[in-house]
């Protein structure tokens, strides 16, 4: 047998397709349900503020953490009202304000500027796609007699801050933003 025979056959691994831009206006943000408040004589039931301690970290941890410190090109879009600011608010991440790439290396801001191309770090982009904003109304319905009314709580999730991915090498980032868009604050 010769050494061609018995060598492993080569395998290619198939290429995941990346996409050239995402945009965060296309992801849709679900909506939390209308509460209906029980009457004034019930108990409201909550949450357990009992935090359960995380296990140690291991290499599927590791593997994340070096994912969210990938660079990748974004453009946070403008604001159409008035007076717009011309960067966003504070974007932090334990303490460290968010970094721009620059030709001497990184470079801590903390305020990303609007209507440019920029390149940053992916965890700073999630604190982008993560920040929304609740509006809530208040509506109730009186009944006839000597019922009490019942009051529902309706609320709107809305982005507070617009951007598309210009350049992400990742090919698994699409998917990241989109399932990170889609959680419910």
């Amino acid at each position: 047998m010769s050494e061609a025979e018995t060598a492993e056959p080569i395998v290619r691994k198939k290429k995941l397709k990346r996409l050239s831009e995402l945009d965060s206006r296309s992801v849709g943000i679900p909506q939390k349900p209308t509460i209906t408040l029980p009457p004034i004589t019930e108990s409201v039931e909550r949450e357990s503020p009992i935090v359960l301690p995380e296990a140690p970290l291991v290499k599927a941890d590791l593997d994340k953490l070096a994912f969210a410190e990938e660079a990748i090109t974004i453009l946070i879009h403008r604001s159409g009202e008035r007076f717009a600011p011309r960067s966003t608010d504070y974007i932090g991440v334990n303490g460290k304000g968010a970094e721009m790439l620059f030709k001497n290396g990184w470079v801590p801001i903390g305020y990303l500027p609007r209507g440019q191309s920029i390149v940053t770090k992916r965890k700073y982009v999630e604190v982008l796609a993560r920040a929304k904003q609740d509006n809530v109304n208040s509506n109730y319905t009186q009944n006839s007699g000597q019922e009490d009314p019942v009051n529902f709580i309706e609320r709107s999730t809305i982005a507070t801050c617009a951007f598309s991915i210009i350049h992400d090498p990742n090919p698994l980032g699409a998917e990241w933003l989109s399932q990170l868009l889609r959680q419910q604050g």
